[in-house]
């Protein structure tokens, strides 16, 4: 995992996600109506070794955003390693500041050091401003699963590094 970042002009710290962090995370979550993960699922991703779980937390330790994914290396020389990001969300008084995009390049620098080749994730079709955030952050729509939420495709998004 990433060393600890500050960014000084806004006091956001970029870290591993910790057990400690994990109520709130799951507060922002259940906020940003995300699908729903138990304290055991979210554990899971901390301990797992090919999980990438980041939060950025304020200078009181708060936590204002988190991204989860995992990375799949088949083979550390080949370029057909891929990883699919599960979550990411932010602290709903606090998007639109850049913390999402801040968690998202730090999840693709981490993946970068891992001779990562591409990245997968799956977003409602309804969640345009979703759409929007991952398209001017270089992911393109590579596919539909009708009907895989409840009342709502997931339209399929990959960026390749």
């Amino acid at each position: 995992m990433p060393e600890p970042t500050t960014h000084k002009e806004d006091s956001i710290h970029l870290r591993a996600a910790q057990s400690q962090h994990l109520s709130e995370v799951i507060q922002i979550a259940r906020e940003a109506r995300l699908s729903e993960w138990t304290i055991a699922d979210y554990t899971n991703e901390v301990n797992r070794k090919d999980s990438i779980f980041l939060v950025a937390t304020d200078a009181s330790e708060r936590v204002l955003g988190f991204i989860v994914g995992r990375h799949v290396i088949d083979n550390p020389s080949r370029a057909d390693s891929f990883a699919e990001i599960y979550n990411i969300a932010v602290h709903s008084s606090l998007e639109r500041k850049g913390i999402g995009s801040q968690l998202l390049k730090s999840f693709i620098s981490t993946l970068g050091d891992l001779g990562i080749a591409e990245i997968f994730l799956e977003v409602r079709s309804k969640n345009i401003r979703a759409i929007e955030f991952y398209c001017s952050q270089g992911f393109e729509v590579s596919g539909i699963r009708k009907s895989y939420y409840p009342a709502d495709d997931a339209i399929l998004m990959k960026s390749i590094l």
